[in-house]
């Protein structure tokens, strides 16, 4: 560490004297005492901190990725990111510019967040816009002691950290978490302890020591701070390692600050940091430590008296095209999870809807409908080469009641830069259900042949995927039956055994449509407990067709925020008193960490567009066979619960078949295999 050689002042050296008494160890007697020393730090730390209460720094950080493929090779460059954050009598400015590298794609990412005393405006470009009725700290705004800690996402104040768990999860910067998911974003249990004092590139430090858990019943990270007690105590020095794995105690990472800088009269700040991330299994196996990334922070410009106008932190640009969410409160508005009205008029409430939803989806029984569907993954946690990025798929569908039949082109490109064709064709032609899979990209071919189909659908996967007007915003769950089947299936999932329950919850409008709300728990394990919820909104002045679906809950619990929200718009009168929604926007939201720090991030985006829509097509009863098989394929053949049985060969070119006594055999075959 390099810093200015001038004595140190008075100040520093009384604070040092009061906090750093002599000796390095601590027995037991002495841990009152020692705990005093820490609330004296604690104290101390929250009014150095309040010395840069405003401040306006512009940060450079570059990461370096190992290559583990080729350890000896320079790591290359990951990511390149700026920051630029300004806290000013209580407002805040924030601007994130980043270049990343994932795999073989490229990204660039521009976040600006801005609270002007009244409400905060934060955009995310090709994602969304969020406009928080209140203070919203967009979570990556560091004030200026935890700018030395923001690799390990401590974004609440270091004071507030040292004090530990209490204090925490006390802050309104501590995400808000349903259960333990033991993310890097999660101090489940903190507790810190005054360690003595150690001197660190010339600059004596306190030693804390932190023991974090993430999950309350796992083995706690430990981690070591230095704080410079000549340098406002700000943390010049930092290591995390686990103290009890498999391997022994292995470092994870370390932290260093390379350069400070006097930017005030006896206020300090660091300039250059560098973090410096180790892989433990190759650790374990070399002997030595093996660097897997290296992160370096440049601080490119520092004020601690900026001076800004009201426009700055009020006029934030929102681009049109993007989604705008409005939260009050950690809640979406306009948005809640409703609670069914009860009582004993409930059950005949329901009852009455889906004998109206029945007697309106009679209406479609006959139709042929073409589609565009665009979809975009526009952020993951998950970074796999296969992972979709962008999907544009061509669909047709024609549905003569019982009859069926649709078919799917689909072009799609991955995170790792492949690009590939695929189709798929199912249809019910009044016995069976055919079915074909095929990509191009990978010379991948399957298809099936199952017994029945298109009776009283009853949950998930039941039918053929045509495209019913009251299921629009339902079908990429696998709900392809009639709406009124699924408001009384027991089951949303009947092999997985996802029990399913709808409630009536009263009316609403929605975009001035006068509306039916009904609430569907999705109950997994427990027997009365939701897994998660979805609200479905049926436009009585449109068929009953539901033209909003928010979705509640999942793995990481409920929150006042929904996990996505839907859209059927366009409505068309394709026949007298007959609407048709020709346009459909699902948006899926981060549900994890987003949700937990109080805001909306989107998962992906789909979009369907109807091409067309005709009643009564006339078509050959041929189409609802399906498509022809070449001679050697294999078939697997299931029975009417979509049970698999085993596997066909086609013996010649054309529509799979299987004969009444190779069906008999292969159910036989497999009851006697359950039995054993």
């Amino acid at each position: 560490m390099t810093h200015r050689d001038r004595p140190v002042s008075p100040a520093a050296w009384l604070l040092a004297a009061a906090l750093l008494q002599p000796g390095l160890a601590i027995p037991a007697a002495e841990e009152s005492r020692a705990d005093d020393r820490m609330a004296k730090i604690v104290a101390e730390v929250r009014a150095q901190e309040a010395r840069y209460k405003d401040i306006e720094y512009v940060v450079k950080i570059t990461t370096r990725q190992a290559d583990r493929q080729a350890p000896d090779r320079p790591p290359g460059v990951t990511s390149m990111e700026t920051r630029r954050v300004v806290l000013q009598g209580g407002r805040i400015y924030f601007r994130k510019d980043v270049h990343e590298r994932i795999l073989a794609s490229r990204v660039a990412l521009e976040e600006i967040s801005a609270y002007d005393g009244e409400r905060t405006r934060t955009v995310v470009a090709d994602n969304c816009a969020n406009i928080h009725l209140s203070r919203f700290e967009h979570p990556d705004v560091y004030p200026a002691h935890n700018l030395t800690l923001a690799h390990y996402r401590v974004t609440f104040p270091l004071s507030a950290y040292l004090a530990g768990t209490e204090a925490i999860h006390a802050h309104p910067r501590y995400p808000q978490f349903n259960r333990e998911s033991g993310s890097v974003y999660e101090f489940t249990r903190v507790e810190t302890h005054f360690e003595g004092e150690e001197v660190v590139d010339g600059l004596r430090c306190a030693k804390i020591r932190v023991d974090r858990w993430s999950y309350s019943r796992d083995v706690p990270a430990l981690q070591y701070l230095w704080l410079a007690t000549e340098r406002n105590l700000f943390c010049v020095k930092e290591q995390v390692s686990w103290p009890k794995s498999r391997f022994g105690e292995i470092v994870l990472h370390e932290m260093r600050v390379d350069r400070m800088r006097e930017v005030a009269p006896g206020l300090w700040f660091p300039m250059k940091l560098t973090v410096i991330n180790y892989d433990a299994e190759a650790t374990r196996q070399t002997k030595k430590p093996v660097v897997t990334s290296r992160t370096e922070m440049v601080v490119e410009k520092v004020d601690l008296a900026p001076r800004h106008d009201d426009t700055f932190f009020r006029d934030v640009a929102i681009p049109a095209d993007l989604p705008v969410f409005t939260i009050r409160d950690r809640a979406l508005v306009g948005s809640t999870l409703p609670e069914p009205v009860g009582g004993d008029q409930e059950a005949a409430k329901l009852a009455e809807v889906v004998a109206r939803v029945a007697e309106q989806e009679r209406r479609y029984r006959d139709l042929e409908v073409k589609a565009r569907v665009d979809h975009r993954q526009l952020r993951t946690q998950i970074r796999m080469d296969g992972l979709y990025t962008e999907e544009t798929q061509e669909e047709h569908s024609i549905l003569r009641t019982p009859l069926a039949y649709y078919n799917s082109r689909s072009r799609y490109s991955t995170l790792g830069g492949q690009r590939s064709e695929n189709l798929r064709v199912e249809a019910f032609d009044g016995a069976w259900t055919r079915t074909l899979y095929q990509s191009k990209g990978e010379g991948q071919v399957s298809a099936s042949l199952r017994k029945g189909g298109m009776g009283k659908a009853r949950g998930r996967h039941d039918g053929i995927p045509v495209h019913r007007p009251h299921v629009l915003m339902l079908r990429d769950d696998g709900i392809y039956g009639p709406l009124a089947d699924l408001l009384v299936s027991p089951w949303q999932d009947r092999i997985n055994k996802y029990r399913l329950r709808f409630r009536y919850c009263g009316e609403e409008k929605v975009d001035g449509h006068p509306c039916i709300k009904l609430r569907g728990d999705i109950l997994i394990g427990e027997k009365d407990r939701p897994h998660n919820s979805m609200v479905l909104f049926l436009a009585v002045d449109r068929n009953l067709i539901p033209i909003k679906l928010e979705q509640y809950g999942g793995n990481f619990g409920y929150s006042k925020m929904p996990t996505g929200v839907s859209r059927c718009d366009d409505f068309r009168e394709i026949a007298p008193g007959t609407w048709y929604p020709f346009r459909v926007v699902e948006l899926a939201f981060d549900d994890w960490i987003p949700a937990a720090q109080g805001w909306i991030l989107l998962n992906w985006r789909r979009e369907y567009r109807i091409g067309s829509v005709a009643m009564s097509p006339r078509v050959d009863d041929a189409v609802f066979r399906g498509a022809a098989l070449p001679e050697g394929t294999k078939v697997q053949v299931l029975d009417e619960h979509g049970k698999f049985l085993g596997e066909s060969e086609q013996l010649q070119d054309g529509i799979p078949s299987i004969t009444p006594g190779r069906y008999e055999d292969l159910r036989k075959r497999a009851r006697a295999s359950e039995e054993k």
